[in-house]
């Protein structure tokens, strides 16, 4: 059963998280639209374009595009080189793809059906 994961990107006790409540009418909230605009405060615009950028990274390894996300990743850790979750992303796509870029250990229907889903044998 796959798990989703949250990433913290600000406490409940700073003064940017009171917009990130849902509106009840289901319109974007104020922190979305910051975030888009670029009003939230700098560390937090920070943290959410990081989290976002990992998210295409994700994107691209569930797609099979093992080049794109190993590129978005190793941007990613030039940032934040102790991000864990990054390192093991960079992992998972590198074990697909040789040197040169090319797809390893993948048949082309194996690449095809590809959706990211991996069988975890250790914790």
């Amino acid at each position: 059963v796959p798990t989703e994961i949250y990433e913290l990107i600000a406490h409940a006790d700073d003064d940017a998280c009171e917009p990130w409540k849902p509106s009840a009418d289901g319109a974007p909230c104020a922190a979305e639209l910051s975030a888009q605009s670029g009003c939230l405060p700098e560390d937090v615009q920070k943290r959410v374009e990081q989290a976002q950028e990992y998210e295409r990274a994700l994107t691209a390894y569930r797609q099979g595009n093992f080049l794109e996300c190993r590129q978005r990743v190793v941007a990613l850790l030039e940032v934040s080189p102790d991000d864990v979750a990054s390192k093991r992303l960079l992992d998972r796509a590198s074990a697909h793809l040789a040197e040169d870029g090319r797809v390893v250990g993948l048949s082309e229907d194996e690449l095809r059906a590809w959706c990211g889903v991996e069988r975890m044998t250790e914790k």
